[in-house]
């Protein structure tokens, strides 16, 4: 009977290796990690529980509602202190849909490159 050879499994080190996280990665997971983060989140969601932006365009929609920070607390910057009171302030958040999400955060990438730039 023929021997077969086994193939070995290449390792592209490239994927295989853990990324390194940014200060800003690292931050977030620190602070979206917080009990008190995760009970407020889900209090306000059950009580706003469609897109606050799409009902303002006289759209209902509850289709995956995220919690948004209205002014997020990983800008640069900010204090520890100023970061818990942006996570957990009742009026920094909104109840969106992630088409709305998205758009928030595509339309922040783009100020933000607009500012680097000048």
């Amino acid at each position: 009977m023929p021997y077969i050879k086994k193939l070995s499994k290449k390792v592209n080190n490239r994927n295989n290796r853990k990324r390194n996280k940014s200060y800003k990665e690292k931050l977030r997971v620190k602070l979206y990690n917080k009990a008190a983060w995760k009970k407020l989140r889900l209090a306000y969601l059950m009580q706003h529980p469609l897109c606050e932006r799409c009902l303002s365009n006289g759209i209902v929609n509850g289709s995956k509602i995220q919690c948004h920070h209205k002014l997020s607390p990983f800008d640069e910057g900010l204090t520890e202190a100023e970061r818990l009171e942006r996570l957990l302030s009742w009026d920094n958040l909104e109840s969106i849909c992630p088409k709305c999400h998205g758009n928030e955060h595509r339309k922040q990438q783009i100020e933000d490159d607009n500012k680097n730039k000048n």
